[in-house]
């Protein structure tokens, strides 16, 4: 349960003009909520909403200072390596031999959590080569909401519903 506090009531009272006006964020609402598991839709509205943008966003503030800022998100590349050679990839341009550890990744998440950080990048290469750490990750950090930048070949339904059915992270599963 979102607890109702005044950010709640501006965000919430921001997402009905955005709809009664059409605007794209109203839209892009909109669609989360036709497209989306109902167990992805919760996950968005604790992750994502309340605790990267309201409790976090305090957190944040709190935890910086006018020469320290704390960000909203943090981008982690666990890899460079990747099974594409796509002509123009900046990931083409590093070393494809150095994975992070997850241990190191584990700290990193943890740390980003204590500044008030719960929306995390995941980029690369392609993050799936290292596919089980990341589901290790996702569930060990299950507050966090991450966004993972892929090509897409190594995502095959099982992978989905592995990582949907752990996490509620599936697009049009059902509870």
């Amino acid at each position: 349960m979102i607890p109702t506090t005044v950010a709640v009531r501006r965000f919430f009272r921001g997402l009905e003009q955005a709809l009664d006006h059409g605007d794209p964020f109203g839209e892009l609402f909109l669609r989360i909520g036709r497209s989306l598991s109902p167990s992805y839709r919760r996950k968005i509205a604790r992750n994502l909403i309340y605790n990267e943008f309201i409790a976090g966003y305090r957190r944040r503030r709190a935890s910086g200072t006018e020469s320290n800022w704390v960000p909203s998100f943090f981008v982690m590349s666990p890899t460079m390596r990747c099974n594409r050679s796509c002509r123009g990839c900046y990931s083409g341009l590093y070393d494809k031999n150095e994975v992070l550890p997850y241990e190191e990744m584990d700290r990193l998440l943890f740390e980003a959590r204590s500044l008030g950080i719960y929306f995390v990048v995941i980029s690369g290469g392609e993050p799936y080569l290292i596919a089980d750490q990341l589901l290790r990750l996702f569930a060990r950090h299950d507050e966090m909401f991450f966004l993972t930048y892929t090509n897409g070949t190594l995502l095959d339904d099982a992978l989905c519903r592995q990582h949907g059915g752990a996490h509620g992270a599936a697009v049009g599963e059902d509870d």
